[in-house]
């Protein structure tokens, strides 16, 4: 990732289901979690944000039945409603919802709605359509209602001293292009 490049860091990525990150980070088993929402702070005190957001995500139910409307997030309650173990928006979003389904991964997530064992899937957009044309799935919608979040990097607390160099660089990949030359195709697909 360009803003540690800048910083003269080494950027090595794991990939893990999300609870386990943020606990694995928040512990300091890892240095960090490369994207979160703002609500981490309060769940994981050993975690300090990066406060330059990287990116901004859009959240919304992922359906095949075309007589689904979701126009609002109460709108989900008829519905068997699919979701990553992990993702706490979601839980805010479908709180004393009935029929919630909580999956280890985005791939069984979309399997399960591909399958019919849920009626909705809550997914970000983009790799929603990613992952949906990489399976071969056609044929699917996005609810209107929408939830769109920024997203942050959180560094284990030891790593204090690098969030200002970080942020700072973030920002200047903003100001110089750097940053809508790489982000700019995902920006524009994540609609």
């Amino acid at each position: 990732m360009e803003m540690f490049r800048r910083n003269n860091l080494l950027l090595d990525k794991e990939y893990v289901a999300p609870a386990r990150g943020l606990d694995m980070a928040n512990r300091g088993l890892t240095d960090g979690d490369m994207s979160r929402s703002q609500v981490v702070k309060v769940s994981h005190p050993d975690l300090l944000q990066v406060p330059e957001s990287t990116y901004s995500i859009t959240l919304a139910g992922m359906y095949t039945d075309p007589k689904i409307n979701l126009t609002s997030w109460s709108d989900f309650n008829q519905y068997n409603v699919g979701y990553i173990r992990g993702w706490q928006e979601a839980l805010r979003i479908f709180d004393g919802h009935q029929k919630l389904t909580e999956v280890s991964d985005p791939e069984t997530l979309l399997q399960m709605l591909q399958t019919g064992r849920i009626d909705v899937a809550l997914f970000t957009i983009l790799p929603a359509k990613i992952m949906a044309k990489n399976l071969n799935f056609e044929n699917y919608y996005f609810s209107d209602i929408r939830q769109e979040r920024k997203m942050y990097m959180y560094l284990n607390q030891r790593h204090a001293d690098l969030i200002e160099p970080l942020s700072e660089s973030l920002r200047e990949m903003k100001r110089d292009g750097t940053y809508h030359e790489i982000m700019g195709p995902y920006i524009k697909e994540n609609k």
